[in-house]
């Protein structure tokens, strides 16, 4: 394993909190726990489990990667506040994962190349979706109803993610020298700009900020009729 050893994933994205600790030549050590509701009660608790029970101590972590969404925004900050505060107080690098790039990772790992569309829930009757061709992002992360998602491939409808492709993924660009970027927001795509799609940059490696997407609740008067 190339990159920090002892490397922590934290993911918040979904109705799951999950957590996973990957060490050189040793199996990963999971935790998660299904609480759509749990992330700021639970996330805490499955960190602590997975570093008890990889038998480090929390000063021996090397990095953090957390899954960035695209999720609902409450439960999404949780997991990456969390990875922000320890890598703060650890002075170890934090690196921020779109948590889609992590499910179609983990899918191309058993089907390479495959065109595949990732989809999660986005609460209110709509989903979040990206496209991919094997683990390359084809399109940017955005938001709609399920009836609007356009593939030409495969459907990865509400697929779990798992902690460890999440750290893999970032593992795997570290490995081709891709390097972590410095913004403090995601720009809204000018082609849409209603917050349904954002300027995701074409990488693995991102900041560890919310991807959150949300169409606008206030329409227009030409929008309501």
């Amino acid at each position: 394993m190339k990159g920090p050893t002892n490397l922590l994933a934290i993911d918040t994205s979904t109705n799951r909190i999950a957590v996973a600790l990957l060490q050189f030549g040793k199996p990963p050590v999971v935790a998660i726990k299904e609480d759509g509701l749990g992330h700021a009660e639970f996330a805490a608790v499955l960190i602590n489990q997975v570093v008890k029970d990889s038998g480090l101590m929390l000063q021996e972590l090397g990095g953090i990667v957390c899954g960035i969404g695209p999720g609902p925004f409450t439960g999404l900050r949780v997991g990456i506040v969390s990875a922000q505060s320890i890598g703060f107080a650890l002075n170890i690098p934090v690196f921020g994962v779109c948590s889609h790039d992590a499910i179609a990772f983990e899918y191309a790992q058993q089907n390479p190349n495959k065109d595949v569309t990732v989809i999660t829930d986005a609460r209110r009757k709509e989903v979040y979706w990206t496209k991919y061709q094997g683990i390359k992002r084809t399109c940017t992360p955005r938001v709609s109803k399920l009836e609007e998602v356009t593939n030409t491939g495969v459907q990865l409808l509400h697929q779990p993610l798992n902690p460890v492709s999440l750290a893999n993924a970032a593992i795997e660009a570290m490995n081709r020298t891709e390097k972590g970027i410095e913004i403090k927001s995601f720009a809204t795509d000018s082609a849409k700009g209603d917050g349904s799609t954002v300027a995701l940059p074409n990488q693995v490696l991102l900041p560890p900020i919310p991807l959150y997407l949300r169409k606008p609740d206030a329409l227009t008067l030409a929008e309501r009729s």
